[in-house]
């Protein structure tokens, strides 16, 4: 994105924004030509117009927010440590590697159908 794709306009302690995007590939395919788009959207300009706003969270919000984000970090790596010897095994099997080793194939540009033949060559 370049400064040309971004347009401010300046509203009572909040900035309205204009940025553009391109969708260049959509469920794997590239798109020829790309899907150009904008959007707008309200940044405020300092933290004491946001606090100042109606958009600023109670005490009581950015109290749940901050225990949802202790709590779900809790979780996570409770899960990663319940599930870690199930990861082990799972990466360890012929079907990871040899889809590992086709997504590689296909990163580096090539076709699917063929990489899925080369990679279980190596399986």
């Amino acid at each position: 994105m370049t400064m040309a794709d971004v347009e401010n306009v300046e509203t009572s302690g909040k900035v309205l924004k204009t940025e553009n995007g391109q969708v260049q590939e959509y469920q794997g395919e590239k798109l020829n030509p790309p899907i150009d788009y904008s959007y707008e959207f309200s940044i405020y300009e300092t933290l004491g117009d946001a606090q100042q706003s109606e958009d600023w969270p109670s005490p009581q919000e950015i109290l749940k927010f901050v225990n949802a984000k202790a709590k779900t970090a809790a979780k996570a790596s409770a899960y990663q440590a319940a599930t870690k010897a199930l990861k082990e095994a799972y990466e360890a099997t012929p079907e990871f590697k040899r889809a590992t080793i086709a997504k590689s194939l296909v990163a580096a540009g090539m076709d699917p159908a063929e990489a899925e033949k080369v990679a279980a060559k190596f399986i």
